[in-house]
């Protein structure tokens, strides 16, 4: 049973530093994140340290725009929405 914690609606601060802790200290299954982003046309930021994900995602999900902020000046990168 694989899901991802930032999907969830959260209502309360408290809520939200159990979904940081249990998401940074849970396996992530990739390919199926991967898998999730094909046919919305996302726009996916990966944070520092940043480069290794947005390259699979330019590679793997050709409807996906996918950001590396790797210096503070990348954060102009990304579009306001």
């Amino acid at each position: 049973h694989q899901k991802n914690l930032f999907l969830l609606l959260l209502e309360r601060r408290h809520h939200l530093l159990l979904a940081l802790v249990s998401q940074i200290a849970s396996p992530v299954r990739w390919d199926k994140c991967m898998a999730s982003l094909s046919g919305l046309s996302a726009t996916v930021v990966e944070l520092p340290p940043a480069g290794a994900l947005a390259g699979l995602i330019k590679r793997g999900v050709s409807d996906a725009t996918a950001i590396a902020l790797k210096i503070p000046a990348d954060v102009e990168k990304v579009p306001n929405s």
